[in-house]
């Protein structure tokens, strides 16, 4: 996949000067750039996209500030995930002493989300997708925003990788074909502003960075599992006292998992 990705990018003759080499793949970030935005969950992927982005304005002394947008989702099942955004947060602040940051949640109601109400007709999208493009958008603006990063990763291609559950997100597959058929490079959508820098590459690649990096403290307090538990919900999780484990079972379990001992 990572051959896959700087494809993408050399078909749509991307500029160069905005590429940078990170642990082989080519990451897009424009040295102008004086605001950005991130989308940070919480999550392995976003918050080792974050730390590449604070790497890089490091490295180069640019006057770069990064507006951390954090979707606080489905909060009475999982009230682990927005105090574990924060501590994500809290933690690639303090790797990055130099990096200006400011940071905005947006919050989706339970009852609009994909595993609830699946699409809204009208819109033939789920209201956690409309929520976060259209937050997205309003944070562009009223921020003044230059671009706004998301870190989604491709779907698992390795025949070993298996999950048990059917909640694998089914619009998550690239080829050269596709990518030859497509409007624009996958990574970087012009109409939103938007650069996925790891929509072509899966999370093996992004264990291996963790490592590269020398960044596991970081990844150890993300967290990926989806599962939900029944004795664990808002009413009785203290965070940083409720012990909390991973359901073992959910796709993001599995994939990363799968990628953790794909990378080591």
């Amino acid at each position: 996949m990572l051959k896959l990705s700087n494809y993408s990018y050399k078909k749509f003759n991307i500029d160069k000067l905005i590429l940078h080499e990170v642990n082989g793949a080519l990451f897009p970030f424009d040295k102008n750039l004086k605001s950005i935005g991130v989308n940070l969950s919480g999550g392995a992927d976003s918050a080792l996209g974050t730390s590449i982005l604070c790497s890089l304005i490091d490295k180069y002394k640019t006057n770069t500030k990064i507006t951390v947008i954090t979707n606080v989702r489905v909060w009475k099942d999982r009230p682990w995930q927005a105090p574990i955004a924060f501590d994500v947060y809290n933690k690639i602040k303090e790797m990055f002493p130099n990096v200006t940051f400011e940071r905005v949640e947006n919050y989706i109601p339970p009852e609009l989300e994909d595993g609830t109400i699946g699409k809204i007709k009208q819109l033939n999208k789920s209201g956690d997708r409309v929520i976060t493009t259209s937050f997205n958008d309003y944070i562009l603006y009223t921020r003044k925003l230059e671009k706004v990063y998301a870190f989604i990763t491709h779907n698992p291609t390795d025949q070993k990788f298996t999950c048990d559950y059917n909640d694998e997100p089914t619009d998550r597959y690239w080829t050269k074909e596709k990518i030859n058929t497509a409007d624009f490079c996958p990574q970087i959508d012009p109409y939103q502003n938007l650069i996925r820098p790891w929509m072509l590459l899966q999370k093996d690649f992004i264990m291996d960075t963790y490592i590269k990096y020398d960044w596991l403290d970081l990844l150890n307090i993300t967290r990926s599992c989806e599962g939900n538990f029944e004795n664990l919900n808002f009413k009785n999780y203290d965070h940083g006292i409720t012990p909390l484990e991973v359901c073992g079972k959910c796709f993001w379990c599995a994939e990363r998992q799968w990628a953790w001992e794909k990378a080591i």
